[in-house]
């Protein structure tokens, strides 16, 4: 039987990726929760929703919520009768009220006797629930939430906003974050700690005497460098310090016993970026102890660390490119879960079996379960078979070279399929955000690096010095040498690919992302061997972005204080200062809403290379912040980058390949092909083919004023990646009728479109059928003169009642 062939990956292909996170394990061990996210393509949006799986028996999981609404944030009850969560309305919520508490994350709570009932909702915080835990009896929760405004000054504060009376003073209101108690039975929510502005964390006390909680006092993100460890007493309300100091602190919990406080915190703890350890402190006085004194990774994960009913400790941690979970054996922490992948969270059972989540360089993210004392793991679902059986992912391989100074770097590289050794490639420099982050063996929809290699080119993703997962001293490397040692190493790793003949020296792309777009902007101002560029929300100028960010302390930190204490370092490593150098054609790409690395970052690039004429583009994106979340903003930015590379680094100027989606402008025309799907009509079988229907947008764009008219003959579809070969003409034109899709059949009918003198703009949709094989694969559209677009066609899926629907998978 025939193989069937798979697709490549597309933007819209990565973004169908099912990510599943929020692992939790029952108290008796047998159940797992956690949450599946999902694309929502009809709302542009995502969604999250909860399933329980029966781990030792290895049932299908079941899914527990639905609709528009979010679900994360999941504790079991210690008693293991209830799930609870945290649930966030749909942003549209016709009922949204805050005083209410609408339209804010509240606790929910399912019944897990047999897993019947409705989720009942236990909270009603007007501002919304922050943080939780279960009180150890089962009988309520503790949990933190923000301070609202008195009615009457709410209801004075609604009336300005409505009346445009909207100027305000920054940082002038200041609410406290609170910490409150609701039992499940009364359901009325008691204060039992009055807060203050910075509380970040809570944590109930095994025997629920204590609560300990992290502070930095203000609140502010820019303090994130900063948090002690404050314990509250419930029965006196008296609270005392039990950690004060230097250093950022997080994921605080009890030890069991209740003796004993953990949390992680930087090695150097004047230095966030320093290698995270974790640390131990008793209640009863004394200095914090480093438990992994003698462990040199960074420890990593939504929950990093736990313990099972013996005290064994567990934790999960960066060791280069993958991640793995370990447990300690005495005094030596022994690896129980390592492979060539990355652990994106686990949990731990009483008797010490472990549930995690993972993935790798060829392999999607699924639920695993490894039982107390097992050789082999479990899978434990089947979120993505469907999606790894469709499309063929790219060859990923674990690389290594060297730097300048004799500093030894590790990356990946995505080879594209087919890929032949006696050839060299077209490469993209593709540098990670941080600096202290990293590029991990795993396969998520944030990967873009497999839809570019789709595409025909080799991607390196460099681990540069600053990254984590290398230890303390290679994570602290770039501090004060920022665009110094880190941009060698990336350039050494093109050096690298380009020796090995991987890569072709005069067919060269570099991108990055926040940190990685800052160093894609100084690159193309010390080097002119990139032929393309793209800079997502990078930094162009470190006193712009001192001055605009929350988080200046970020360049304090790195740049060993401000700008007017360093003034020369500041511009000799902006970009903005060797502006003039850059001849690179770099598309800029933000989001109106970052207040992390403000827009006005890349406006100033923008401006800058505007004026002296150099080849910029510049994009923003509407409501997003700090990265880019809506799904067609996500699926924007990547067929962005793709096409620009295509451009000038395949093309030397000019696009070789348009898809679905491009603009081709040509003859004062605009052509854009928005989808190519198999259809199906009423009273129309395709005997031994298939339907496929083609919609395409023809609009007016220069004053022509010559008529363009169009028919079956000027319309063709190739199977291959050209209109070279042999052609098929469209066979009718869709319709829409009584609410029905059919086909009218015949090819004598002709579009003709007559630009009156005074009209502009011009435009009109056209959908086409054609009838072709069953076969799948690249087939390539030509409509008149205008270049040929390509995309996929999936092979016919003899299971599937349905058609299945090509939204852009082009070769």
């Amino acid at each position: 039987m025939p193989t069937k062939r798979k697709l490549r990956i597309t933007p819209e292909a990565l973004l169908d990726l099912k990510l599943p996170s929020d692992l939790r394990i029952s108290p008796s061990g047998a159940r797992v929760a956690y949450t599946v996210e999902e694309t929502d393509w009809e709302e542009n949006d995502t969604s999250q929703h909860l399933y329980v799986i029966d781990a030792e028996l290895n049932k299908d999981p079941r899914q527990l919520t639905r609709g528009k609404t979010q679900e994360f944030g999941l504790e079991w009850s210690p008693n293991g009768d209830w799930l609870a969560f945290l649930r966030m309305p749909p942003a549209d919520d016709d009922e949204e009220d805050d005083e209410e508490g609408d339209g804010k994350a509240q606790v929910w709570l399912l019944p897990m006797d047999g897993l019947g009932g409705e989720a009942d909702k236990l909270t009603d915080a007007p501002q919304g629930i922050l943080a939780y835990e279960w009180l150890p009896d089962s009988s309520g929760i503790v949990y933190m939430a923000r301070e609202p405004r008195p009615k009457p000054l709410q209801q004075a504060h609604e009336d300005r906003i409505e009346d445009e009376e909207d100027a305000f003073v920054d940082r002038e209101e200041k609410f406290r974050r609170q910490i409150w108690r609701i039992d499940l039975e009364k359901r009325k929510a008691a204060l039992i700690h009055r807060g203050d502005l910075g509380i970040l964390e809570i944590a109930v006390s095994p025997d629920a005497q204590r609560i300990a909680f992290l502070t930095n006092y203000t609140g502010e993100l820019n303090d994130y460098h900063k948090a002690d460890v404050w314990l509250l007493e419930l029965e006196s309300g008296r609270i005392r310090p039990i950690v004060q100091g230097a250093g950022g602190k997080y994921q605080l919990h009890w030890a069991p016993g209740g003796e004993n406080l953990y949390y992680i915190q930087a090695l150097e703890p004047e230095y966030s970026y320093s290698q995270s350890n974790l640390f131990a402190v008793s209640i009863r006085g004394g200095d914090p102890v480093n438990v992994t004194a003698v462990f040199d990774h960074d420890l990593v994960g939504w929950r990093g660390y736990w313990w099972d009913q013996d005290g064994r400790l567990y934790l999960s941690a960066a060791v280069g490119v993958a991640t793995a979970v370990f447990v300690l054996e005495g005094e030596e922490f022994v690896a129980l879960i390592q492979n060539d992948e990355h652990i994106h969270e686990f949990t731990v059972s009483p008797d010490g079996s472990v549930a995690y989540i993972a993935s790798g360089n060829q392999d999607a993210p699924e639920v695993y379960w490894l039982a107390a004392g097992a050789d082999e793991m479990v899978v434990l679902t089947e979120l993505n078979s469907d999606w790894m059986d469709q499309y063929a992912l790219c060859p990923v391989d674990v690389v290594s070279w060297t730097s300048p100074d004799g500093t030894p770097i590790e990356g990946l590289i995505t080879y594209p399929n087919g890929y032949d050794p006696e050839l060299t490639y077209p490469l993209i420099l593709n540098i990670h955000g941080g600096p202290h982050g990293r590029v991990a063996q795993s396969l998520t929809s944030g990967t873009p690096a497999q839809v570019y290699a789709s595409d025909g080119f080799v991607v390196l993703s460099p681990n540069y010095r600053g990254s984590e997962g290398y230890g303390n001293a290679f994570s602290t490397a770039n501090r004060g040498d920022l665009g110094g040692g880190d941009y060698w190493d990336c350039i050494a790793g093109v050096d690298w690919a380009v020796a090995e003949g991987i890569a072709d020296p005069e067919r060269l792309g570099i991108m990055g992302s926040s940190y990685g777009g800052y160093l894609t902007n100084w690159a193309i101002t010390q080097t002119d061997r990139f032929k393309a560029a793209v800079s997502a929300f990078g930094i162009f100028s470190f006193v712009t972005d001192f001055s605009n960010s929350e988080a200046p302390r970020w360049e304090m930190e790195y740049l060993n204080g401000s700008y007017w204490e360093q003034p020369e370092l500041y511009a000799a490593r902006s970009p903005a200062t060797h502006a003039q150098a850059i001849q690179t054609p770099i598309l800029i790409l933000h989001g109106d809403a970052d207040s992390n690395t403000f827009i006005s970052n890349s406006l100033e690039m923008y401006t800058a290379l505007r004026l002296q004429g150099k080849t910029v583009q510049y994009v923003r994106y509407p409501r997003e912040g700090h990265g880019f979340a809506e799904p067609k903003h996500r699926v924007d930015e990547m067929r962005r980058c793709r096409a620009w590379f295509d451009k000038y680094v395949m093309g030397a100027g000019q696009t070789t390949t348009y898809r679905l989606g491009d603009k081709i402008v040509q003859d004062g025309w605009e052509l854009t092909v928005v989808h190519a799907e198999v259809a199906a009509y009423v009273g129309h079988p395709a005997a031994a083919g298939r339907f496929v229907e083609v919609a395409f947008v023809l609009r007016e764009v220069a004053e022509t004023r010559a008529e363009l008219t169009l028919g079956p003959a000027d319309i063709a579809l190739t199977r291959g990646l050209s209109s070279s070969g042999r052609s098929g003409r469209p066979i009718g034109l869709p319709m829409t009728v009584l609410g029905q899709k059919v086909l009218a059949e015949g090819t004598r009918w002709r579009f003709a479109f007559t630009p009156e003198k005074d009209e502009r703009g011009l435009s009109a949709p056209i959908s086409v059928t054609f009838r072709i094989s069953t076969a799948g694969g690249p087939y390539a559209l030509a409509v008149k003169d205008f270049p040929p677009i390509t995309f996929d066609i999936p092979e016919e899926d003899k299971d599937d009642d349905a058609p299945p629907t090509a939204r852009e998978d082009e070769p």
